[in-house]
């Protein structure tokens, strides 16, 4: 539930950013989706975890013991009669046997195994949701750095347009253009940085997909370049 909550505030968080309408037009969400559906299937940490559990699963668990421990046999008794001075035999038969019911040893067997079992599964949720947050948090990294090249291209594009305009005003004498040269070393300064943000994407992006990806990061790297602007 706290993972689903958290795709949703990642969600409005790119909406709430500025993201382009073509963002939206994929559909974000099922983007964010599918890129979890590849993580949590080829993610090799996870996938030996996961066969560690069926490996458990498998594994039988003893039952308690039901067992004869001994038993006793008698077919008659004999006394001395006092009456009439003789040794005496009476007929008759009982039997003894006595039961166990429990092995110690069986039982501390049972408990650990199931103890294994246990940790086995808790330890295979517990990857399973770090993988989970290790990826939205790399998505919203990704998204800031996409908003914030984007907004980085279009203070260039105004800035070169501002340029422009003044470049032609000043031959045409209508306006001073001795700042021109401060305001083009500044729209230099922004290229550079536009630069630096897509150098950043691409590195964040192809480590992204190859840490959590596994086998199938290329197609992780697919979607990941689709949320944040590398298509």
């Amino acid at each position: 539930m706290r993972i689903l909550k958290k795709i949703g505030a990642l969600c409005v968080a790119i909406l709430a950013a500025g993201a382009p309408a073509r963002l939206f037009a994929q559909d974000s969400d099922a983007l964010i989706q599918q890129m979890i559906r590849i993580v949590l299937e080829n993610n090799p940490t996870l996938e030996s975890q996961r066969k560690l559990v069926l490996t458990g699963e498998r594994i039988p668990v003893a039952q308690p013991r039901f067992s004869v421990s001994g038993a006793s046999v008698s077919v008659g008794s004999t006394f001395w009669n006092a009456d009439t001075q003789t040794f005496e035999v009476t007929p008759g038969a009982t039997l003894g046997l006595s039961f166990s019911f429990a092995d110690p040893a069986r039982a501390l067997t049972r408990y650990n195994l199931e103890k294994a079992k246990t940790e086995a599964r808790g330890q295979l949720e517990e990857t399973r949701n770090g993988l989970v947050k290790a990826l939205l948090d790399e998505v919203s990294e990704l998204v800031k750095l996409d908003n914030k090249q984007r907004s980085l291209r279009e203070l260039q594009a105004y800035l070169e347009d501002l340029s422009d305009a003044i470049e032609k005003q000043g031959k045409a004498g209508i306006v001073e253009t001795d700042k021109l040269w401060d305001l083009r070393e500044r729209i230099m300064g922004i290229r550079s940085d536009v630069r630096d943000a897509e150098n950043q994407l691409k590195i964040l992006r192809l480590q992204t997909a190859r840490t959590l990806g596994g086998p199938a990061w290329s197609d992780l790297l697919d979607l990941l370049e689709r949320l944040s602007g590398g298509i």
